[in-house]
Parts: structure tokens; C-alpha cells; sequence
């Protein structure tokens, strides 16, 4: 059977046809959470971690403690930022500090990057809730004194087990961040070179 050159027209009409439909449909969001910032075409997610055993939100304060408060907000408003599949790292928005782990298993908030105390494994559990752990220092991220390493299948440290909820507090700029941090805030995360390395990082939070 013969191509004629009205089938050949067809045919690439359609393909034209089939390449704009394409172009025009857009990108199916995995993560209803995830919000688009500054041109990085990397999604990061805007959420608060609401912890199963105390019903409160971790919360990420100025000078680095870490505790939990009964409501959303600023200083419960956290970047979740995937680093590698699985693997994510935490800032508070409102202090620019990241969530860290020392050896011994505790968590602070401090405002220097370092892959190996700040870098989770983020999994989720079968009741919907997330757990976090250290690659680095095996223990789960927790705001109990207990701490323990994550062991599939094994009973978990108290006030361990998270579950992120969409950010409900007003979408304003002012409001959600520092605004003595703002104008050099161009890497949120401090994942480009030269500034990864870190001294070691104390309790306290300071960088």
C-alpha cells in the first residue's frame, strides 16, 4: 500500500499537534507542600512537623534550642529540601538555622551547613508519620532524652515520629523571614562549593 504524500502531510501534522500538547500540559506536582523559590527549579517544602505523643510542633528558636510549641508558627515554619533521594535537610525559616545532630545523638539548630550532622534519612511509617536519622550518627532525630538508632521494625524514642502539615500561617514576605538574613539569603541551604566544610558543631547551635 502506497504513502501518499496527503498521508505524509498527516502524519506530520500530527506529530506538530502532539509536540504543542506537550509543551502546554504542565508538570504534574508530586507534593502538595512544595513550593518553587528563586529560580532553583528544585522543589522545597514549606511544612511543620507535628509530633505524634505531645501533639505539638517542633519548633526552631533563635539561639538554636530546639523544643515544640502547641501552635504553627514562624519559628515551627521549616525548608525541607531533598539533598539526595531519601535524604533531606531542615532550616527554619524565621532563624535561617539548619536541624542538626551532635554524636550523641542530641539535635540543635545552628547556622553553618555541615553534610554530616545535618543531612537526614527521611522515612515514612505505616501510620503516615515521618521518622528522621543521621546517616552520619545513627541515632533518630528526636526531642526526647532518649535516644536510639532506627532499626526497621523496632520501637522508637519518644517524640520521634513526625507528621509534616502544610504551612497555614499568612503567605507574608516580612513575616516568615529574618529580616537581618534576607538580603544575603541567595543559598538557603549553603549547598554550594566552598561552603559545605565546617568546623565541628557544638550543642548550642553556634555556627
Amino acid at each position: 500500500m502506497g504513502f501518499s504524500l496527503a498521508d505524509w502531510i498527516s502524519l506530520q501534522l500530527a506529530v506538530l499537534l502532539a509536540a504543542s500538547l506537550v509543551r502546554a500540559t504542565p508538570l504534574g506536582r508530586t507534593d502538595s507542600g512544595a513550593q518553587l523559590e528563586r529560580g532553583w527549579a528544585r522543589q522545597i517544602r514549606l511544612m511543620h512537623l507535628y509530633m505524634e505523643g505531645n501533639s505539638k510542633h517542633l519548633q526552631m528558636n533563635p539561639d538554636g534550642h530546639i523544643d515544640s510549641s502547641n501552635s504553627q508558627n514562624y519559628y515551627t515554619l521549616l525548608e525541607i529540601k531533598a539533598v539526595e533521594p531519601g535524604h533531606v535537610v531542615i532550616k527554619g525559616v524565621r532563624t535561617g538555622r539548619y536541624l542538626c545532630m551532635d554524636t550523641e545523638g542530641s539535635i540543635f539548630g545552628s547556622m553553618t551547613y555541615c553534610a554530616d550532622d545535618c543531612n537526614f534519612k527521611e522515612e515514612q511509617l505505616p501510620t503516615f508519620y515521618n521518622v528522621y536519622h543521621s546517616p552520619r550518627h545513627k541515632k533518630v532525630l528526636s526531642l526526647s532524652l532518649e535516644k536510639r538508632p532506627f532499626i526497621p521494625n523496632r520501637e522508637l524514642p519518644p517524640l520521634s515520629t513526625f507528621l509534616p502539615l502544610e504551612d497555614q500561617l499568612p503567605t507574608t514576605t516580612h513575616s516568615r523571614r529574618n529580616p537581618e538574613r534576607e538580603a544575603n539569603d541567595t543559598d538557603p541551604f549553603g549547598m554550594r562549593s566552598g561552603q559545605q566544610a565546617s568546623p565541628k558543631l557544638s550543642r548550642t547551635g553556634r555556627g
